[in-house]
């Protein structure tokens, strides 16, 4: 926090992201409320199901970028700060502002910053970075300079980047520009080789200039790695490890359904339902493979008209009063048929005092009525081998379920009660 808080210029952090399997340890949200409560005052800490899914999930994005642009947020992008301190002749330690070269260099403000972190250097990878920096004196001798990890103490030997060697020695007889120039190449492999420019000539000959020893950049790799078919990727943590896999043809499904509205709606829907519809439905918009694609959608119709039967009924138990029924009879197993079927009973008997069910009776208007009733058939039939997949996928039911499901929830919590306590009859109760 100490150290972003320049980057932040007094704007408060409003997101905080946990990743990794050690987040899953719930008591680290609490901590971070508790120890970072001045600095987090205003931060929403985003919740998730699986905290070791974020780096999967990032993975799998990844591999998608790079599928279509051979470019990625991950290929040749540095970790933290890169930080040069420099000391010209042994004098002290200057930390100095470095101005680029060329205007496609990442910008860093802060002095003794050469590169900010999260910096992609992946247009770097043929031509070498420079920067221009002015001293108080000339290196008429010696310049000894520091790589560091978002660090400014010369000797924290852990942030230190360029261990093996850190003093160029100056060549003689020449006349120094005002600025000294930084050049700086990268490898694909993160091999980095500093080179100091004391006075720039026209041509290469005339050029004044020492090349220090390479060192390895705290950066991600930028090899150039061959377009694949499929990819697997391994998340290695302590206890557990997390496995990603994406191939073509799933990028080529998200692709076509990211310019389909009905898709998009259904994936902004699965991030509001209640839980019950929640699940499948991201299970469904998350299914490439056509032969599971019908039975990902008859569960989320499943659990759609289930949900719907259960609220109609309920509401219609507390209405009834004394008087005996006999429509739960109906439902004789949880699927679509026996579902609809007493949902359609409940509904009815309801009629115009219906309240939490009041959004449901969109679906007996007859159009749409008619629509699940082929479609509860067409399921049966292919949960009896009768059907194909392409025609048993639900799609247009499952939108119409998920809209309607949002309308009914919209204005009604839906949840459990926890930490429940049997207490005694009294007069209150």
């Amino acid at each position: 926090m100490q150290r972003a808080k320049q980057d932040l210029s007094g704007a408060p952090v409003t997101v905080v992201l946990l990743s990794g399997g050690s987040a899953n340890i719930r008591w680290l949200i609490e901590l971070l409320r508790r120890d970072f409560d001045t600095e987090l005052n205003q931060a929403e800490i985003l919740t998730l199901k699986d905290f070791q899914e974020v780096v999967s999930k990032g993975l799998a994005a990844e591999c998608a970028r790079r599928y279509y642009t051979a470019e990625g947020d991950f290929s040749a992008v540095t970790y933290n700060r890169v930080c040069l301190i420099l000391d010209p002749d042994e004098s002290g330690h200057e930390i100095k502002k470095f101005i680029p070269r060329d205007v496609s260099l990442p910008k860093a403000d802060i002095p003794g910053v050469l590169l900010p972190s999260a910096s992609v250097l992946t247009a770097f990878r043929d031509r070498s970075m420079r920067w221009r920096v002015h001293l108080d004196r000339a290196p008429r001798r010696c310049l000894n300079y520091y790589f560091l990890r978002s660090s400014f103490d010369p000797n924290d030997i852990q942030n230190l980047q360029n261990v093996e060697e850190k003093t160029v020695h100056t060549p003689k007889n020449f006349r120094f520009d005002p600025d000294l120039t930084l050049e700086l190449g990268v490898a694909e492999d993160g091999t980095a080789t500093p080179r100091f420019i004391y006075r720039q000539g026209r041509t290469e000959a005339d050029t004044v200039a020492q090349q220090g020893r390479p060192f390895f950049l705290d950066m991600t790799t930028g090899d150039s790695l061959p377009i694949g078919k499929a990819y697997l990727g391994l998340d290695f943590g302590t206890s557990n490890t997390s496995v990603s896999f994406v191939n073509q043809t799933s990028i080529q499904i998200f692709e076509r359904r990211s310019q389909e509205r009905s898709w998009n709606e259904l994936v902004d829907l699965a991030a509001c339902l209640p839980y019950p519809l929640s699940a499948p439905l991201a299970q469904y918009v998350s299914q490439t493979d056509p032969a599971r694609l019908a039975t990902a959608g008859r569960d989320f119709v499943e659990s759609s008209l289930t949900l719907a039967a259960y609220t109609a009924y309920q509401e219609y138990c507390t209405l009834k009063g004394r008087a005996e029924t006999r429509i739960l009879k109906r439902l004789r197993k949880r699927s679509a048929g026996p579902a609809w079927g007493l949902f359609k009973d409940s509904m009815e008997q309801l009629g115009s005092q219906a309240m939490f069910s009041a959004a449901y009776r969109e679906l007996l208007h007859s159009e749409l009525k008619r629509e699940i009733d082929n479609a509860v058939e067409i399921m049966a039939q292919h949960k009896h081998g009768k059907a194909t997949e392409e025609m048993a996928n639900p799609l247009r039911v499952v939108h119409i379920l998920a809209n309607i499901a949002h309308l009914a929830f919209g204005d009604n919590g839906f949840g459990i009660f926890q930490h429940v306590e049997k207490q005694r009859f009294s007069v209150n109760y």
